[in-house]
């Protein structure tokens, strides 16, 4: 993820175990090696939820292998 632009989304910080990276609403999401995602700065579990299915769509798509 490091060396890659990710749509609506900026990396804030990278490790070899996890990423974390801000979308367009402030949001903050840690996205693990293991698929965990731990969302924060949501309004709501909704708002979390489907921040966290767009992550996963985005990570599915640009770098499964």
């Amino acid at each position: 993820m490091k060396d890659r632009t990710i749509k609506d989304h900026e990396l804030v910080m990278w490790t070899p175990h996890f990423a974390v990276v801000r979308n367009t609403e402030g949001q903050e999401i840690t996205v693990r090696q293991d698929g965990r995602m731990i969302v924060r700065k949501a309004t709501s579990e909704t708002t979390a939820r489907k921040s966290a299915e767009v992550m996963m769509e985005l990570v599915v798509k640009e770098f499964a292998l």
